[in-house]
């Protein structure tokens, strides 16, 4: 097995009974309130590349349609988030959050400053490094640094930056009549204020107690290790497959249903509209149980509102109904992974390195499986990804139990 899967999950295995029993410290909440105010930046610039489009276009007279600006912010993301899971306990988390900031800020104010096309994409790239880097160090920090309230914690974070997500279009369309680039320069402005999420660094620079478990125990405990770590990534790599896959493919749907394009465009918003509810809300009501109870509960659910949308006439609706019940799927599992690892940050990155493949090779097979002008085909297909998400989740919980990962309580 690679050493750095052996790094989370024989060692941490042998550590996850005590490491659960150790006290998380609390974020102040001047550092959440900094880390809230950045997420809706974030989620503002990662939104906006999109309806920023036809702005970009016309403003350096491209030729084509500029698309691949997304691409450049997203690689950059994915670079930093690569970057952070190899140095893993390397580098000292205040020094990473530092980084990640100034390159959002400089990445972003270059964006605004830029005479060329070529030099925008290129500091959109550095931009996207910093998006990267800050949301897999404030996911962590918040799964480590609320204790048993982290999945309601992670769940609220990513909430704001969905806000963020919504608004980001229509803060980029109003911009975008006067100048587009003024956009980058607020995100970069905005910013600057929020520097208290490095007192954030604190839940990530915890210690972490070791257990005093013997080399034998660790080694009978390596064979369920491997496998538990390749489900948590296999469901993350399907999750955010069916997340973008439904998002990409609703409008569709209604459009082949017989909605016209505008309104078809309107009605998907439900759906994000719906996980930005579920993540304010699923994870309060449900604070009492357990990650490995909740992820299937949750999951199950998507399942037969995705299943009622390949009936005709109930339009949207079934489809904001699954937005709201994975809406807290995501903060769960960064939560409950970041518990039972001793290098969060290390394990988080890999997981979401598993989201961004999904991200991109999922959408293309339910693109293959649909059937031009059968709608029905859609949520049939979006119903099967979210039954093997389900079933992913069921076996995370077996192993778990089989590993003796799992306390009571969360």
């Amino acid at each position: 097995m690679p050493k750095d899967c052996r790094e989370f999950t024989a060692d941490d295995q042998g550590d996850s009974l005590s490491t659960a029993a150790v006290a998380h410290p609390h974020i102040a909440p001047g550092a959440a309130l900094g880390a809230y105010a950045l997420c809706l930046v974030l989620g503002v610039m990662t939104a906006s590349f999109g309806a920023s489009l036809p702005f970009l276009q016309e403003h350096f007279h491209l030729q084509g349609n500029g698309s691949r600006i997304v691409t450049w912010y997203n690689g950059g993301a994915l670079a930093a988030t690569m970057f952070l899971g190899a140095t893993g306990r390397r580098l000292a988390p205040r020094k990473a959050i530092v980084a990640m900031l100034l390159c959002f800020v400089c990445g972003a104010a270059g964006m605004a400053l830029s005479s060329s096309w070529e030099t925008f994409s290129a500091f959109a790239a550095v931009t996207g490094c910093g998006y990267g880097g800050l949301a897999l160090s404030l996911n962590t920090a918040f799964a480590r640094g609320f204790g048993s309230g982290s999945v309601v914690a992670v769940s609220r974070l990513n909430a704001v930056f969905g806000v963020g997500t919504i608004c980001g279009p229509l803060i980029a369309g109003g911009i975008g009549r006067w100048n587009i680039q003024a956009l980058p320069l607020s995100a970069a402005l905005l910013t600057l204020p929020c520097i208290s999420v490095l007192h954030c660094a604190t839940a990530l620079e915890m210690p972490t107690s070791r257990s005093h478990a013997g080399d034998g125990e660790a080694k009978k405990r390596l064979g369920l290790g491997f496998p538990l770590i390749a489900t948590f990534l296999f469901l993350g790599f399907l999750y955010a497959g069916l997340e973008t896959s439904i998002g990409a493919w609703v409008t569709m749907q209604l459009n082949w249903s017989g909605w016209s394009s505008s309104d078809a465009a309107l009605g998907a918003s439900g759906f994000w509209a719906g996980m930005t509810v579920g993540r304010f809300v699923l994870p309060g009501l449900t604070r009492r149980f357990a990650p490995q109870d909740t992820l299937p509960c949750y999951l199950g659910a998507a399942l037969i509102f995705l299943a009622m949308a390949a009936v005709p006439g109930l339009g949207f609706l079934p489809y904001a109904l699954t937005g709201l019940a994975v809406g807290p799927v995501f903060p769960t599992v960064i939560a409950w992974l970041t518990r039972i690892t001793t290098v969060p940050q290390r394990a988080n990155s890999v997981f979401m390195l598993a989201c961004t493949a999904g991200n991109t090779a999922v959408p293309a097979v339910v693109g293959v499986a649909a059937q031009p002008g059968q709608s029905a085909t859609i949520a049939l297909t979006l119903a099967s990804l979210c039954a093997a998400c389900f079933g992913a989740a069921l076996a995370i919980r077996r192993t778990s139990q089989a590993a003796s990962l799992l306390s009571p309580h969360p």
